[in-house]
């Protein structure tokens, strides 16, 4: 039987990290371990660490960021398979156990699957829509990338279980990359190799956490464009690829100019500005000139 390693970066996470690590400690396949990575939190969240009677191992780490301390972890593991784990989500008892029916038949590198969303408030869930309720896999990135353009559905890390020897060939995470790591990570994992996604729920991402990387949105946009463009040449050309790292080059100016500081906006021109064909170009610059109301309804139009 295949044997897993979960790894769960910390950093001020006082009020949920407790019942992060008991849903990876009580699933119906037990992982070999659970590592946690404490990235310097200045909160009670190690206190809340050391409260769970889960055996765990405990990483103690400075400002080295969640690529660094994910990247830490996996230096360590000692499973054939990596879980990987955000500290303000949750595993449902049957995530584990899903993931060993497929990884345990074919030579997939990755698998990934649905998720839940969480609100703050703990109280009620929401089941992200997606239309896909088969299995899907597939080898390389286009195919990927295939299968995200027509459900609308890229990998979340903590719904994301990773070969230890392929995480290990690739380098791991790049430290580089403050925020989107992980969409650089699978891109690079499933170069080549082969991938599955399951369609059944068995994580839960914590909606709008305001100390979430992610929270940074106008940041988060841009190094989503840096992560495709890194990648670009995995996907061999591929039309589809190209129009995304366009569309994501578009939406990572707007954000800037909406939501992000100057040096947002500087790092975003000189980064993505270049990418954009004649006609983005042109809406850019009048949605630029426009009320943020006008660039607030633009980004609600998906497919642009």
């Amino acid at each position: 039987m295949k044997k897993f390693s979960v790894i769960i970066p910390c950093k001020n996470a006082e009020g949920t990290i407790r019942q992060c690590i008991l849903s990876a400690a009580n699933q119906t396949v037990a992982p070999c371990e659970i590592i946690v990575i404490d990235d310097g939190s200045d909160d009670t969240s190690l206190k809340a660490i050391q409260s769970t009677d889960a055996e765990l191992k405990l990483i103690r780490t400075e400002g080295i960021g969640a690529a660094g301390a994910r990247n830490a972890g996996l230096k360590i593991a000692q499973g054939d398979w990596i879980g990987f784990l955000d500290a303000d989500d949750i595993w449902y008892p049957n995530h584990l156990s899903q993931a060993h029916q497929y990884i345990s038949a074919d030579s997939y590198v990755g698998y990934i699957n649905h998720y839940d969303w969480l609100r703050l408030d703990g109280n009620s869930t929401l089941k992200r829509r997606c239309r896909e309720n088969q299995v899907v896999s597939g080898q390389g990135v286009e195919k990927y990338i295939d299968f995200y353009v027509r459900y609308k559905h890229f990998v979340g890390m903590s719904a994301c279980i990773i070969n230890r020897e392929r995480a290990l060939q690739i380098g791991g995470f790049d430290k580089e990359m403050i925020r989107r790591h992980d969409i650089d990570f699978w891109l690079r994992i499933i170069d080549d190799r082969n991938w599955v996604f399951d369609p059944v729920v068995s994580t839960v991402y914590r909606k709008n956490n305001p100390y979430s990387l992610s929270s940074n949105q106008a940041s988060a946009a841009l190094y989503r464009f840096v992560a495709f463009l890194k990648n670009r040449q995995t996907a061999q050309n591929s039309p589809t690829y190209d129009f995304l790292l366009k569309r994501f080059a578009l939406r990572a100016l707007v954000k800037s100019d909406l939501l992000g500081t100057e040096k947002d906006r500087l790092s975003a021109h000189e980064i993505a500005y270049g990418y954009l064909n004649n006609r983005q170009k042109l809406l850019y610059n009048v949605v630029k000139r426009s009320p943020p109301i006008v660039g607030e309804f633009f980004m609600k139009i998906k497919w642009i």
